[in-house]
């Protein structure tokens, strides 16, 4: 009796409650859930047929969730994602887009005739470092301060993960041959575990190239097209999509 009334307190909660309510004093509202509490994330319907039935079940796009794009130069990865985008665009007036450029190849003619409203559009395409691209791409999906999302933003494209470039890269005197490609990976497993389930309603497309790795099997050398950057983004992504010639 002693130790039960310790728990309930004067106010006579239940022991959840008590904890609950301890939690969400130190962490804000919406900290803890109960399950009933937990909505299911919505999908919608990009209008793209072969897309919305073939590649993702009928369902459409899932909100909230990494999406990746890959294959080699020149098939229209980033096309592709410009228009997912302009069909959230429609979908969800209120709301922005954002393109992240680490190689600045982008042209706002293209994006107009693709149907991006580009009074809607956010574009950074400007030199920085991975962690900084990263760090833009947390804030334009986190409140200000803080892990919640905003929901400010429908779609975030990064074009492309390959561009992406670590600071230890550019330290003033690295030799070119002493670069090693765990850097990008390294980055971005530590992206995802800050990022966490902070995307909110948001849908980011990373838009990725490929690379031809050789690998010895029985005997063989087998050539191998695989995406760089690491097994980070493959891991984060609720669908991949291989465009290939």
């Amino acid at each position: 009796k002693i130790w039960k009334a310790k728990i309930e307190g004067a106010e006579g909660a239940s022991p959840l409650d008590a904890t609950l309510t301890e939690i969400q004093n130190k962490y804000g509202v919406g900290a803890i859930r109960t399950a009933n509490q937990i909505q299911a994330k919505i999908a919608v319907l990009t209008g793209i047929f072969p897309l919305d039935f073939w590649l993702l079940g009928g369902k459409g796009l899932t909100l909230g969730e990494h999406y990746t794009i890959y294959g080699p130069h020149g098939l229209g990865k980033s096309t592709l994602a410009q228009i997912i985008a302009a069909k959230l665009q429609k979908l969800f007036p209120q709301r922005n887009t954002a393109l992240i450029l680490p190689e600045g190849k982008w042209s706002p003619e293209v994006a107009e005739k693709l149907g991006l409203d580009l009074s809607r559009l956010v574009v950074q395409d400007n030199p920085m470092t991975m962690e900084d691209n990263l760090e833009i791409l947390k804030r334009f999906v986190r409140l200000p301060g803080s892990l919640y999302p905003s929901n400010l933003f429908s779609c975030i494209i990064v074009d492309s993960v390959a561009g992406l470039c670590p600071a230890s890269e550019l330290e003033e005197g690295k030799d070119l041959g002493s670069i090693r490609g765990s850097e990008q990976a390294k980055t971005l497993s530590a992206f995802f575990r800050q990022l966490g389930q902070s995307l909110g309603e948001a849908v980011i497309f990373w838009i990725n190239q490929v690379r031809v790795t050789q690998t010895l099997v029985g005997g063989r050398t087998i050539a191998r097209e695989e995406p760089p950057s690491g097994k980070a983004i493959h891991h984060a992504s609720i669908a991949e999509f291989r465009l290939t010639r």
